[in-house]
């Protein structure tokens, strides 16, 4: 679950013999949803199927009416749907550059960066960076957006499969529809509450150890919501005075960013 739990409801209203289809987006980032019917028989549908919407954040919508082609006639079907959170295939401008998320006038090493054999070869990770870090390091804000999830409780960390949903995260919406992710933050540390704006450069939790970790680090990548995956995108960091994308073994020290 993304935000809140049980933040995304589909449910049916009943009414004789006609049916209502509602979603419900409880997130603080809009949601793309997509809606078709597995099976059906003598149905008929307020709109044309397969349907795709977006709903926004804290919405109620109702998406269609669903009603028997012939009344009086045996009348079933089953539907099926997927949803993503963020905007659909938005635009992540090349030229956007991002601050690195470490302490202002700090600098530290890249240990994994775009295509790293270790753990970012997936269409979720390929383009992540990971910064060694020591514990309770501050972490600051790369580009200021909305917080609209974190994971705060875990505190252990291991190689096996199970620890890799168990890091505690933040996820920050940028204004062009991207999404920011922190991982691996310390047990407790964040700063600010679902829902609420933040501002480049702002210290937004501490660095950690927490899920499928070899150490004290901090992963960050940019996602975007292609064809409802979320999927990395490259990035580039204004280091030291310079745009650069991140590589290994990269020092990479913060200073004041542009065109955030």
């Amino acid at each position: 679950h993304w935000g809140k739990r049980g933040g995304f409801l589909v449910k049916e209203k009943k009414e004789n013999d006609k049916v209502s289809i509602f979603v419900t987006n409880n997130h603080y980032a809009p949601i793309s949803f997509k809606f078709w019917f597995e099976k059906s028989s003598n149905m008929r549908t307020s709109r044309p199927l397969p349907l795709s919407v977006e709903i926004q954040a804290h919405k109620n919508y109702k998406l269609l009416d669903i009603e028997p082609k012939a009344a009086g006639l045996a009348w079933s079907y089953r539907y099926k749907y997927r949803h993503q959170l963020g905007k659909l295939n938005p635009s992540h401008s090349k030229n956007c550059t991002y601050l690195p998320p470490v302490p202002e006038g700090s600098a530290y090493k890249v240990s994994q960066s775009f295509n790293g054999a270790f753990s970012h070869s997936s269409n979720y990770s390929k383009y992540a960076g990971d910064r060694a870090m020591p514990l309770n390091t501050d972490v600051i804000a790369a580009r200021g957006g909305i917080i609209i999830e974190r994971k705060t409780d875990f505190v252990l960390n291991g190689m096996d499969d199970k620890y890799k949903r168990r890091a505690n995260v933040i996820r920050i919406l940028h204004r062009d529809g991207t999404i920011a992710t922190y991982a691996h933050l310390e047990f407790r540390t964040m700063k600010f509450k679902e829902g609420e704006l933040v501002k480049t450069g702002q210290v937004i939790g501490r660095s950690g150890n927490t899920g499928y970790s070899t150490g004290p680090h901090l992963h960050f990548a940019i996602h975007a919501n292609k064809n409802m995956r979320l999927t990395a995108v490259p990035f580039q960091f204004f280091n030291n005075e310079k745009v650069v994308a991140p590589k290994q073994g990269m020092l990479l020290m913060n200073k004041p960013a542009v065109n955030i």
